[in-house]
């Protein structure tokens, strides 16, 4: 076919399909990558969420702990302060 004769019906129909069958694959492809990144977020959501949910016990936990620690601790027997002279007292 010449340069200056018009396409035919049936060729121009048969790219337009191609187009149209290619902007459907490419369609298609992102579709799957956009679900794909979807389940992705909601799994990193969920895993953020169990962290927080863990950090918050780890903290009531620590607090606990810290309190118990206290309560068993055995009180502080505090020295008497003899000061500088005291060096040389004998016992």
């Amino acid at each position: 076919m010449a340069t200056n004769q018009p396409e035919s019906v049936n060729d121009r129909l048969s790219r337009l399909e191609n187009r149209f069958t290619n902007t459907e694959q490419a369609v298609a492809a992102q579709s799957n990558t956009i679900d794909v990144l979807v389940a992705n977020i909601i799994q990193l959501t969920e895993n953020v969420n169990n962290l927080a949910l863990q950090a918050a016990q780890d903290r009531e936990q620590a607090a606990q702990d810290r309190q118990q620690a206290a309560i068993d601790r055995p009180p502080r027997v505090q020295k008497p302060n003899i000061g500088y002279l005291g060096i040389f007292a004998r016992p």
